[in-house]
């Protein structure tokens, strides 16, 4: 499992937010897998902010653009996207600084993660990070 931060457009976040999209349509240039971790940004290209609310989903299933029945461009994917458990957002380690992995207070509700600093990437306990 990995964790991807990823930037994510007004329009499309507050959907994530409330649950009403339960996907994302990415170029796949990251090597999504399921069970990976997103953390994702809300962030305004109009003026090339971030606007501080976050969110974190679990990728549970993957449609890639290999398919041979087309839909879906080559090199693209839509990713499934299902609620973090407070286990799993607690065991994320961070490894491009110092800073210690959020941990989810006990009357987390687990379907608004907008309470997180942000960071780059991250991997998870036990896992070979290759270097």
């Amino acid at each position: 499992m990995k964790v991807h931060e990823l930037k994510c457009w007004p329009q499309y976040f507050q959907a994530l937010i409330d649950g009403t999209k339960t996907f994302e349509l990415r170029l796949n240039d990251r090597n999504y897998q399921v069970e990976d971790v997103l953390f994702l940004r809300e962030y305004d290209p109009r003026i090339e902010e971030y606007s501080g609310r976050e969110c974190w989903k679990l990728v549970t299933y993957i449609t890639e653009g290999d398919n041979p029945f087309g839909g879906l461009c080559f090199g693209y994917v839509i990713l499934g996207l299902g609620i973090i458990s407070n286990e799993m957002l607690n065991s994320v380690h961070w490894i491009s600084d110092t800073r210690p992995a959020p941990i989810a207070p006990s009357n987390y509700d687990t379907k608004d993660f907008t309470n997180f600093s942000s960071a780059h990437e991250w991997y998870p306990p036990g896992i070979n990070h290759g270097w």
